[in-house]
């Protein structure tokens, strides 16, 4: 029974919901009767014919191809007036029996999955009808059209205001209020179509040119505006015109010049940078030189703009970098409060989605720098003036002459000279020291002769040899990729835009940077804790660890090779998505770079920090000449004393062989030579 009770009363639901749906219906039919009505009454005029028939117009060439798209954006279905209007105009746009034109309606909805006609569409959109009653409803429809993959902002865009204004003042801000929200869009052909104020069976339709007279385009003009085509039509009780129809195109403008001026009369290209070197040279109050600023000054001394820098701290500049438009790194560009940005800057994933870069001009890397390793110890040098196996040759050459001179002495029967005699004699030659040996003939001769030819040559080449090997500084192991530091516990900072790499990998360098990663806030103060810190790795651009203006040069640091790279970019200006500068920009870096002035300006900063570092370094030393310490010293002094205590007890053995000798210690001369003649 209560089963039952439940069934009848969601009847009783289902039956009153099926009635309200039906109320509407009619409400809605009723409501679009009545606006057909007054539509159809024959003393109203038909706005609908002209706009059809400048549509056409301007959209001849397109009609022609029949790939080409046109959007047909709606408007709200509250709209009633307005509804009709657009009613009719996609009734008359559809009586092409041959359909040479693919058309998409878009409403002010977003597409709502991939299966409908919008998402479903590939090909770039050549042509935008948009309907709208006012301007503020254009950013909604930009912004969504933005979303579709068909989205072209070089198409034309045909705006068709549906509101009829009886205030002048009033339709000027309409007009040129929509040429303004199209051009912060980066849209620049666009045509806008509105009744005339006076007459109002005429449609007129505007263009804009943004850098006309004194204009800069930040500038709203009504002066700015043109009148290029104008449609009267009569209604249905009036005469037609003398071609039979009802309605007249009249053409005002034949030739239209283009919407960009080749010179932009001195307005202002806004640049917000920070200071960055080589990119950038400058402090806080302005920038002063760098590659990027000779480019940017060029580039606008082309295009006869004036530079305006801004320039913004490094907390800013190596913030993390987000999508927000509002208070992210790229706002300011976004919302068009600066028109480029510089500064050593690259492509990346939020950059690639919300803005547009210039062909590349510039490589740089993102690396690791340390400390450079500290000096070893001098006294070591002495014994590595040649390798073990130099070290081998020297002494096998030597014991080989010492040998033949041997032989020599036995074929001249001297029986007072023995091996070690002979081998002493080799080694003075070879060290130019005093040896007397006076060789009975002649090939004997000649060959002693060859002997000291050698030992001069040598004893040259080895004092000589020795003197750069003893002054040439050593350096202790030095720190060469990630996993030595890693392994050696250094601390790891850089920018806090840096740490959306870490998070992505999955390795275990990811994983420990991800945890000991610090933020540095002043990247040349990081840079500059090098000097001092030995346990510190700085996440830091290569170009500008070379270049930087602080007092640091590659004497005191080290950056990691290419091959441990962080990773390598093309540095880029940044632009608003699809600025209408950017074309021409390009078209100058590419003109700068293949005439090698870009190549030139790199030499020139390169230049001044390696005058900077020279001045550097004679302020630290004026003696240029630096005189042999005793630190570098005290290794030969060192060996050289070893040999002397080597000789001396020598010298002591054979002093006690003597004594013991004298006094005839028979056993002790037994043992003596038990162990320099057993067999």
């Amino acid at each position: 029974m209560e089963a039952i009770l439940k069934i009848r009363l969601l009847k009783g639901i289902i039956i009153i919901i099926v009635a309200a749906l039906i109320c509407s219906r009619f409400s809605q039919a009723q409501l679009y009767e009545e606006a057909l009505e007054q539509i159809d009454d024959k003393s109203k005029f038909d706005i609908s014919i002209c706009v059809n028939q400048i549509v056409r117009k301007y959209l001849a060439k397109d009609y022609l191809k029949n790939s080409s798209t046109i959007f047909l954006n709606l408007l709200p279905n509250d709209e009633t007036g307005s509804m009709m209007v657009q009613q009719r105009i996609l009734k008359l746009l559809n009586e092409d029996e041959t359909h040479q034109v693919n058309m998409i309606i878009k409403d002010d909805s977003p597409p709502v999955d991939k299966t409908s006609a919008e998402t479903r569409a590939r090909e770039k959109a050549k042509n935008y009808v948009i309907l709208v009653t006012f301007p503020t409803e254009i950013v909604e429809n930009i912004k969504k059209l933005q979303k579709l993959e068909t989205w072209n902002h070089e198409a034309k865009f045909i705006v068709v205001v549906t509101e009829r204004f009886a205030d002048q003042f009033e339709m000027e801000v309409v007009v040129s209020g929509t040429f303004k929200l199209f051009f912060d869009y980066s849209i620049l052909n666009v045509y806008v179509l509105i009744q005339n104020l006076d007459t109002e069976n005429l449609i007129q339709s505007f263009i804009w040119y943004p850098y006309d007279g004194n204009s800069c385009s930040n500038i709203l003009s009504y002066s700015n505006l043109e009148i290029i085509d104008e449609c009267e039509t009569l209604n249905d009780t009036e005469s037609t015109y003398d071609d039979g129809n009802k309605f007249q195109l009249r053409q005002l403008i034949s030739q239209l010049p283009s919407r960009l001026p080749s010179k932009f009369h001195g307005c202002p290209l806004i640049i917000t940078t920070n200071i960055w070197e080589p990119f950038v040279y400058g402090s806080r109050d302005g920038v002063e030189d760098g590659i990027e600023v000779m480019l940017i000054k060029t580039i606008s001394e082309k295009l006869d703009m004036k530079a305006v820098f801004k320039v913004i701290d490094d907390a800013k500049a190596f913030a993390y970098i987000t999508a927000d438009e509002d208070t992210g790194f790229y706002s300011d560009l976004i919302r068009r409060k600066v028109d480029v940005m510089i500064g050593g800057l690259y492509d990346n994933d939020v950059s690639r989605k919300l803005l547009s870069t210039t062909i590349p001009y510039l490589g740089d890397e993102m690396t690791w720098c340390v400390k450079r390793s500290e000096l070893a110890p001098n006294w070591m040098n002495i014994f590595i003036i040649f390798d073990v196996i130099l070290w081998i040759a020297l002494w096998l050459t030597t014991i080989v002459i010492a040998l033949i001179l041997y032989s020599f002495v036995r074929i001249e029967n001297r029986p007072n000279k023995n091996f070690f005699w002979s081998l002493l004699i080799s080694l003075c030659y070879s060290f130019g020291i005093y040896a007397h040996y006076e060789p009975r003939r002649g090939f004997i001769r000649f060959f002693t002769g060859c002997m000291l030819f050698f030992g001069l040559n040598f004893n040259a080449a080895y004092q000589g040899f020795m003197l750069s090997v003893l002054t040439m500084p050593r350096y202790e192991h030095q720190i060469a990729n990630i996993h030595e530091a890693i392994a050696a516990n250094y601390r790891f900072t850089g920018g806090e835009n840096l740490k959306a790499l870490f998070e992505e990998g999955k390795d275990y360098v990811a994983a420990h940077l991800r945890d000991h990663y610090e933020t540095c806030l002043k990247m040349d103060k990081c840079l500059l804790e090098l000097k001092t810190d030995h346990k510190l790795a700085f996440a830091i651009s290569r170009q500008h660890a070379m270049n930087a203006k602080v007092p640091i040069s590659d004497e005191d640091i080290y950056c990691f090779e290419k091959a441990d790279n962080i990773f390598s970019f093309s540095v880029v200006m940044l632009f608003k998505k699809d600025h209408h500068l950017l074309p021409l920009v390009n078209t100058l870096i590419r003109r700068i770079t293949e005439s090698g002035f870009i190549l030139k300006w790199r030499t020139d900063v390169e230049l001044i920090k390696f005058k900077e570092n020279l001045q550097r370094h004679r302020n630290d030393d004026p003696n240029v000449n630096r005189a042999i310490s005793l630190n570098q010293l005290i290794g030969a002094f060192g060996l050289g004393l070893v040999g002397v205590l080597v000789a001396a007890f020598v010298f002591a053995i054979e002093w006690i062989t003597y004594y013991l000798a004298q006094k005839r210690r028979i056993r002790f001369m037994r043992i003596i030579e038990r162990i320099l003649f057993q067999s």
